[in-house]
């Protein structure tokens, strides 16, 4: 991705202001509105069931990307050989996202993550921070069930790109503080 293919996918990275009334609501309430409002379908994993779990009432929340940093990175303004300048601000975009998941999702039963390509990459990232937010004593223990789908993500990192590019993202803020992962000692392995 740079300034180029993001500007052509722009479409894809929002979503209409119509829209912006159904934020937050259940995939039956959100079809519902659709159809209101021109007719399209949706095609998420609304009314679908897989074994026991009905998505039909799950709340959905789309994170579009365009940062080049699989949801991780910590730095702004970055210019590279090519004189591109990249804003690798997916760690900020991903914990908005789940700041305002906490806000306005007090005491979820059960959450559902996805994500395919560079979203399926930063699954495990957003697995850690939900449930170190709604599972710890702190929290009274709770027991809130999450389970993930990824698909196609990017872990198969060759050395040269994590010496030579990666630390250009700086998501040492973000795996280290949040995660609490040691991140000094794994950085440049292969196999992390």
């Amino acid at each position: 991705w740079d300034a180029n293919t993001c500007d052509m996918q722009k479409e894809y990275l929002s979503v209409a202001e119509s829209y912006d009334g159904f934020v937050g609501m259940s995939c039956s309430e959100v079809e519902y509105g659709a159809a209101t409002q021109g007719g399209y379908p949706l095609s998420m994993l609304c009314a679908k069931q897989i074994g026991e779990t009905d998505f039909r009432e799950y709340n959905y929340i789309v994170v579009p990307y365009c940062t080049q940093d699989v949801h991780i990175g910590d730095s702004f303004d970055v210019s590279y050989e090519d004189g591109s300048t990249i804003h690798h601000a997916g760690a900020h975009n991903m914990m908005s996202v789940l700041r305002w998941v906490f806000r306005n999702f007090p005491n979820p039963s059960h959450i559902f993550l996805t994500g395919c390509s560079a979203g399926g990459t930063a699954v495990p990232v957003a697995y850690s921070v939900l449930d170190r937010h709604y599972n710890t004593l702190l929290r009274g223990g709770r027991n809130v069930q999450i389970n993930a789908i990824m698909d196609s993500s990017v872990y198969l990192t060759p050395s040269y790109f994590l010496q030579n590019y990666f630390p250009n993202w700086k998501p040492e803020s973000l795996v280290k503080k949040k995660l609490h992962f040691n991140f000094d000692k794994y950085q440049y392995q292969e196999n992390y």
